[in-house]
Parts: C-alpha cells; sequence; structure tokens
C-alpha cells in the first residue's frame, strides 16, 4: 500500500481484503458493511500499520465498492423507466 505508506507484504496485501469480505458474508449484516471494514482495520492494526491510514484504506476501498454499484443500478433502473415510459 503504497500511496498510503504502510508497509505490507504482497502476501498480506492479497489476503487482507478477500478475508474481510469472507468475515463481512459470515455475520449475517446486509452487504457486511461494518464488519468487512472492521475485519480490515483489525488485521492492518495487527500488521503495526498506524489507526489513521488503516481506516483511509478501510472506507477508500469499500466506498467504491458499495456505492459505485448502487449508482449504476440507478441509472440502470432510470433508463429501462424512461424506455418503457416511451
Amino acid at each position: 500500500m503504497l500511496g498510503l505508506g504502510i508497509d505490507l507484504s504482497w502476501q498480506h496485501a492479497l489476503a487482507i481484503y478477500p478475508l474481510a469480505m469472507l468475515a463481512g458474508a459470515l455475520s449475517c449484516v446486509p452487504g457486511g458493511v461494518g464488519t468487512t471494514e472492521a475485519a480490515i482495520v483489525l488485521k492492518l492494526t495487527s500488521l503495526g500499520a498506524p489507526l489513521d491510514k488503516v481506516l483511509t484504506a478501510a472506507i477508500g476501498i469499500r466506498l467504491p465498492h458499495s456505492w459505485l454499484a448502487a449508482a449504476v443500478g440507478k441509472l440502470t433502473m432510470a433508463a429501462l423507466e424512461t424506455c418503457a415510459s416511451a
């Protein structure tokens, strides 16, 4: 995670997000919201990364992941409604 200055091996970098997503899925919370971010924060801080940078990373990865799909879906629904009424 060079952009945030977190020293992380490539093995950890490849493993953290999928494991966090699995933790979010196992929590039975819709979309794993909150639990996925908590898993990312816990793992990165356990590796010695500073909390402020870890929170930035967790939020930075989840915002586009969660809300971009919702925005695309909303635009698609609007386009389908427009085509259906025409």
